[in-house]
C-alpha cells in the first residue's frame, strides 16, 4: 500500500512539473512572437511632406532645367545604379532602408519621380517596375521603403551640364532641351508644363540606354555530351534494366514510357515556343544484372562499367544506328524507389569508365523530374550535382522561382532565359541575365 501511494506521489510531481515546463515553455514563444511584432511596429516612418514649387509664368529658366536634369540623374542613380545599396551586404533579398535614410517613406521615392516625369510619359512607372522581368530595383511595406540587390553594371553616360540648351516649341506648355552626354551623345528631353510644374518627359536613361550587350559564350555544360541541345532529332532509348529481385511486365513498361514520352513531348513544344523543333524517336533497349543492383544511380553506372561494353555510348553504337540522330540519351528504367538522377559528360578521369549521359528512372520518379533532368543534360543549372555556386542559386530562386528547375513542376510548366540558353534555344543573354555566367 505504502509502495502505491509512493508511485502515485511521484506521477503527480512529475505531471506537476511537466505542466509548470509546458507553461512556461508557451509563455517564452509567445513572448519571442510577441517582441519580434512590437518591433516590427516600433518602426514608425518619419513624416514627409513635399515642397510645392509652381512656373505659373510658363517660362523654363536655365535653373529650372539643370534642376530638373539633375532630378532625372538621381532617378537614375537610385534605380539603375542602386546608389541606396550602398554599404549593404551582398544578399539578394530585399533590405528596408533605416529610419535615417532620406527616402525611408516610399512617399519620398513616388515625389521624386512625379515631380521630375510627367504622368503621361509613362517613365514613373518603367522606373518603378526597373528591370523589366525582374523583380523590381525598389518596393514599399506598410510605407517602408526597400531596396532589391541587381547585380548589374553602372550607368555613367549623363548629360555634360555646359551643354545644355533650352528651345521653344509652337506650344507655350512645352519646351525642348537639347544636350550632350560625357560621352558626345546628343540627348533631347521634351519639358512639359503640367500642373503648373514643369517635367521631363523621359528620362537620360531612356534617352541613352546601355549599349547593347550580347553573351554568346556558352554555359560550361551546354551543347556537350549525348542530349547536346533542344532541337533536332534525338533518340531516346528506353533502357529497362533487371536484376534478380525485378523484372518488367509488359503494362510496366507502357506505364515508364508515358512519364518518358510526357516529359520529352513538353520539351518539344517548349522547343516549338522558340521557334526550334525537337524531334524524338523511342526505342527500347534491355539488361539484366545477375547480382542485386543497389539503390543509388552510381550504383547503375559502376555495375555497367564493369560489363562487356563498358560505356553507354559503346553499347548505343552496338545497337542502334546514331549517325541517324541529332543526339540520343538514355531513359534507365529500373524497378526499384531509385532517386531520379541524371549523368553530365564531363571531362574527368570518371569519364572513360562512365561515359554516356543517361536520367535513371526509377518506379516512383515524375515527368517533372524526369524533364527537369533532361534540361540538366542539355546544358541547363544543376543545383544538386553542384554545378551552380550558392549566390547564382540564390539569385535563380528570386529571379525565377518559377523555372521548372526550382518549382519542379509540368502544371505551369516555364523556362526562364538562362535555362533557354544554356539549352541552345536562344543564342544570347542580355546584361541582367548575364550574371549568372559570371556567377558560375
Amino acid at each position: 500500500m505504502k509502495c502505491l501511494k509512493s508511485d502515485f506521489f511521484t506521477k503527480l510531481i512529475i505531471f506537476a512539473l511537466s505542466l509548470v515546463i509546458t507553461v512556461t515553455f508557451c509563455s517564452c514563444s509567445d513572448g519571442e512572437e510577441e517582441s519580434s511584432a512590437a518591433s516590427e511596429e516600433s518602426f514608425v516612418l518619419p513624416e514627409f511632406s513635399q515642397e510645392e514649387v509652381s512656373a505659373d509664368d510658363g517660362i523654363l529658366s536655365e535653373e529650372e532645367a539643370l534642376a530638373l536634369i539633375e532630378a532625372d540623374k538621381r532617378v537614375t542613380e537610385i534605380f539603375v545604379n542602386q546608389s541606396l545599396y550602398g554599404g549593404m551586404d551582398d544578399s539578394v533579398e530585399y533590405y528596408g532602408l533605416p529610419v535615417e535614410s532620406e527616402f525611408v517613406n516610399f512617399k519620398a521615392i513616388t515625389a521624386l519621380l512625379e515631380s521630375t516625369y510627367t504622368s503621361s510619359g509613362g517613365t514613373v512607372e518603367d522606373f518603378l517596375t526597373y528591370p523589366q522581368g525582374l523583380p523590381p530595383a525598389l518596393t514599399e511595406k506598410n510605407g517602408r521603403t526597400y531596396v532589391f540587390r541587381h547585380p548589374t553594371e553602372r550607368y555613367y553616360d549623363f548629360v555634360n551640364t555646359q551643354t545644355v540648351k533650352i528651345t521653344d516649341t509652337e506650344l507655350a506648355t512645352e519646351k525642348i532641351i537639347t544636350a550632350s552626354t560625357h560621352k558626345s551623345k546628343k540627348v533631347v528631353f521634351k519639358a512639359v508644363l503640367e500642373d503648373g510644374i514643369w517635367r521631363l518627359e523621359k528620362s537620360i536613361f531612356r534617352l541613352n540606354p546601355f549599349a547593347e550587350v550580347k553573351l554568346t559564350e556558352k554555359l560550361p555544360f551546354s551543347d556537350i555530351g549525348s542530349f547536346g541541345s533542344l532541337s533536332g532529332s534525338v533518340l531516346v532509348i528506353e533502357f529497362f534494366v533487371t536484376d534478380k529481385q525485378t523484372e518488367f511486365t509488359y503494362e510496366e513498361e507502357l506505364e515508364y514510357h508515358g512519364r518518358i514520352q510526357t516529359a520529352v513531348d513538353r520539351l518539344a513544344d517548349t522547343a516549338s515556343e522558340y521557334g526550334k523543333t525537337l524531334t524524338p524517336t523511342y526505342k527500347k533497349a534491355y539488361f539484366a544484372h545477375e547480382a542485386i543492383l543497389g539503390l543509388r544511380p552510381l550504383d547503375f553506372d559502376v555495375m555497367f562499367a564493369d560489363t562487356g561494353f563498358g560505356t553507354l555510348q559503346a553499347f548505343a553504337e552496338a545497337n542502334f544506328d546514331l549517325t541517324q540522330y541529332d543526339n540520343y540519351v538514355f531513359a534507365v528504367c529500373l524497378d526499384k524507389d531509385v532517386e531520379s538522377s541524371c549523368e553530365l559528360f564531363k571531362n574527368t578521369d570518371q569519364t572513360r569508365f562512365y561515359f554516356g549521359e543517361r536520367v535513371i528512372i526509377g518506379n516512383r520518379t515524375t515527368p517533372d523530374e524526369i524533364c527537369a533532368s533532361m534540361l540538366k543534360l542539355t546544358g541547363a543549372y544543376s543545383f544538386d550535382e553542384e554545378l551552380c555556386d550558392e549566390y547564382t542559386e540564390e539569385l535563380y530562386r528570386v529571379y525565377y522561382k518559377n523555372d521548372i528547375l526550382i518549382s519542379g513542376s509540368l502544371a505551369d510548366f516555364y523556362i526562364s532565359p538562362v535555362t533557354a540558353y544554356a539549352c541552345g534555344l536562344t543564342d544570347h543573354l542580355d546584361r541582367y541575365n548575364s550574371i549568372f555566367y559570371f556567377g558560375q
